[in-house]
């Protein structure tokens, strides 16, 4: 009879554990797997991890005043059933996924927790004692988050030997493969860059790219294994980075004949901490290429302009509006409106077409010229390239252009925020007639020693451009605040708020017919307040 409390009690226990071990593994997955930026979030988001309810399996301890051993059991199990039906699922920006590796954690921590069980179990029977196992379940399941940590070491080694696996075999894929890989990276704009780019090549070739925001190594990896075929002809490859080295991994990969850098700013300083070892980061691209190689370089980047060419490149194509020196393509008469941009871009042999586009802004426009260059070095016609750019639709999230209720004009370019870009959408909002101008954002993040005194160059900006500011988030967003202040702007027009939602609720307080609003970053579930 005992049996069947000990079991019952084991099994409602997994099921409030595995609940809570979910939200925990959800963070896990969040900061890309890396249990040191996992215990740094920890540390820096204390109230999200030692709540009130977490003492709540203690209660079980009250169980122990009682004799009998099932009713110890009993009593316990009802709390961890009671917590368990209690316990809100949690709305997500970005769910959590539940990947291979995912359920491999799940399975090393829940194996750990049965074999401990086991070996508590046999001390009970030993002793005759069962405050051993109600103190341990009770301490394992307050402070599950250990538990994430210690499954997530304990699978590293085979997480290596399955990453190094998959690496040769996808390495394998493409050293048989015809294909012609290029590589695109960048401070912001890449992944623009790879949507619009493949939008034009797909007229002419089979091409293949890296979905979403694939970047890093796995990912790459990833798409060689499941998506490379045959009859692709390129690759696109989009190479992110938040350390040195990362974007060298996946050149040694697939070899890339073709590199782009869309621009080098300001981004991930809370890993690189200096620019510099930025700029060597994402010239990691450039210096892979083989001497027969060609490199895209956006000369209108500071950085960039001043990075000496690789002597071993034969060619360096070079592309910009604003650069003083020569360039091989170079895009003017840039006008934005509530419908899109246009431009020219003109060839270093003379040649100038226009381009008509529904992407907003500058940010775009360079996206664009990038993949322009890149396809008339492949041989298209820059006429026919036009006509691809005029289809090319929004790519989501990044100054996606969208139409509201009452002719509200909406730029959603929530998907991540730097300096550069952040300048540059601001530009934009700037250059538009539409009125009012209303800015949503949390700020930037991931800048190190600088976020403040970027947020706070953010604020002192927006003063400049926005008839009405809402700020999501009142400690992420102190400094956009101090930038308001110090120019005096306004105290009733602006605002502080929760969420997203709250600040929905509040643009629908203030919006008039006619204006437009821009969202400016969207920070992930990780930086909630």
């Amino acid at each position: 009879m005992t049996e069947i409390f000990y079991l019952f009690f084991s099994l409602s226990y997994l099921i409030y554990v595995f609940r809570k071990l979910a939200k925990d593994i959800h963070m896990l997955q969040l900061n890309s797997y890396s249990t040191v930026r996992y215990i740094k979030w920890i540390r820096n988001n204390p109230s999200k991890i030692f709540l009130l309810t977490n003492i709540a399996p203690f209660l079980s301890l009250i169980s122990l005043f009682s004799r009998s051993i099932p009713s110890i059991f009993a009593f316990s199990s009802a709390i961890y059933l009671i917590l368990s039906i209690s316990r809100k699922n949690s709305i997500h920006k970005k769910p959590l996924v539940y990947t291979n590796r995912v359920k491999r954690l799940f399975f090393s921590i829940l194996a750990s927790l049965c074999c401990a069980f086991f070996f508590t179990i046999a001390i009970h029977f030993t002793l005759q004692t069962s405050i051993i196992i109600i103190v341990a379940t009770s301490l394992l399941s307050s402070f599950s988050f250990l538990l994430v940590i210690y499954g997530n070491l304990l699978n590293m080694p085979i997480e290596r030997l399955i990453g190094y696996y998959y690496y040769r075999d996808a390495r394998k894929i493409i050293r048989n493969s015809k294909i012609l890989p290029i590589g695109i990276t960048g401070s912001y704009g890449k992944t623009s860059t790879k949507h619009i780019l493949y939008k034009i090549l797909s007229d002419s070739y089979n091409v293949l790219m890296t979905p979403e925001s694939y970047n890093t190594t796995m990912g790459v990896v990833k798409t060689i294994r499941n998506c490379l075929k045959p009859i692709h002809e390129i690759f696109l490859v989009e190479m992110g980075a938040r350390n040195r080295g990362d974007i060298k991994e996946i050149c040694n990969l697939i070899k890339p004949r073709v590199g782009i850098i869309t621009t080098i700013g300001e981004q991930h300083l809370e890993t690189f901490r200096n620019i510099e070892r930025i700029i060597l980061t994402k010239y990691e691209l450039i210096e892979a290429l083989p001497e027969n190689g060609t490199a895209f370089l956006n000369m209108d980047n500071k950085y960039i302009a001043q990075f000496p060419k690789p002597p071993k490149l034969k060619q360096c194509i070079c592309y910009g509006m604003n650069f003083e020196g020569e360039l091989d393509y170079r895009l003017s008469d840039l006008k934005v409106n509530s419908k899109g941009s246009s431009f020219k871009i003109s060839k270093k042999d003379g040649t100038k077409v226009h381009f008509q586009t529904k992407l907003l802004g500058k940010y775009n426009a360079y996206n664009i010229i990038a993949s322009v260059a890149v396809a008339s070095e492949l041989g298209m016609n820059l006429e026919r390239i036009s006509g691809i750019v005029r289809r090319v639709k929004p790519i989501p999230h990044r100054m996606e252009l969208k139409s509201g209720l009452n002719n509200v004009t909406v730029i959603d370019d929530s998907f991540n925020s730097n300096p550069l870009g952040c300048q540059m959408a601001l530009e934009t909002v700037a250059s538009m007639e539409e009125s009012p101008k209303v800015l949503i954002t949390p700020g930037m993040v991931e800048l190190g020693e600088k976020e403040y005194e970027f947020n706070k160059n953010f604020g002192l900006m927006a003063a400049e451009v926005f008839d009405y500011i809402i700020l999501v988030g009142a400690k992420r967003t102190q400094a956009i605040k101090d930038g308001l202040n110090q120019l005096n702007y306004p105290i009733s027009k602006y605002s502080v708020v929760n969420n997203l939602n709250e600040a929905v609720a509040q643009l629908r307080q203030i919006m008039k017919p006619g204006g437009v609003v821009l969202f400016e970053n969207d920070l992930p579930d990780t930086y909630d307040e």
